[in-house]
């Protein structure tokens, strides 16, 4: 394998182990850029954005990436109004085995339940799009039929990494370049099909 380094220097390697660090978020809303619009969530310590706790705050996804954000929007936080939606509004089942992959914990299920019971918590539905309103700077929820949910002052992305690698990777040369030369692909299930003969 050949690598070639942004100086143009060239270097030869046997075998290539691939560390892609941290890949892109979704944005299924095409919000990148807007006013009060959180891209990425993490790390959750550095969302320290100018919001007040009676700011209305959406989060978008109910996953494991939209849990830890919510527990930090009603815990850490305190907001008042909080709310989240996904396309089916399911949230992972609990596990009460210890690191079960994809499980929730007990103490953040707890969390949700709380926030939600005590009025701070909202989970909206039959949302389809999310639109910037620059006139009021505010973001709205519709349905289908393009009829207002709700009208909120933040939008937080919690939807999680791009595992399907869709979108701008200009900031991620070297996967770009593996992906146009077909040493690797998108598997269809998230994450790098590898290709065995080229050794990566």
């Amino acid at each position: 394998m050949e690598l070639v380094t942004v100086s143009n220097e060239v270097r030869q390697y046997v075998r290539v182990h691939l560390c892609s660090g941290s890949l892109l978020v979704l944005d299924p809303y095409h919000l990148n850029g807007k006013p009060n619009y959180i891209s990425n969530s993490f790390p959750l310590n550095e969302l320290t954005h100018d919001y007040s706790k009676d700011d209305r705050i959406v989060a978008i996804r109910t996953g494991l990436t939209a849990i830890d954000v919510l527990k930090y929007l009603l815990q850490e936080r305190e907001n008042e109004s909080v709310y989240t939606f996904s396309r089916h509004n399911f949230f992972n089942t609990v596990g009460t085995a210890n690191l079960a992959k994809g499980k929730l914990p007990m103490k953040s299920a707890e969390a949700i339940i709380e926030g939600e019971d005590r009025g701070q918590l909202t989970i909206l539905k039959d949302v389809e799009t999310v639109e910037y309103d620059a006139d009021t700077g505010e973001y709205i929820m519709k349905n289908e039929d393009n009829e207002e949910i709700l009208r909120a002052d933040w939008v937080i992305n919690a939807t999680g990494v791009n595992l399907h690698l869709e979108g701008d990777l200009s900031g991620h040369p070297l996967i770009h370049s593996l992906l146009n030369k077909r040493y690797i692909m998108p598997d269809t299930s998230g994450g790098l099909s590898l290709n065995v003969s080229t050794q990566l």
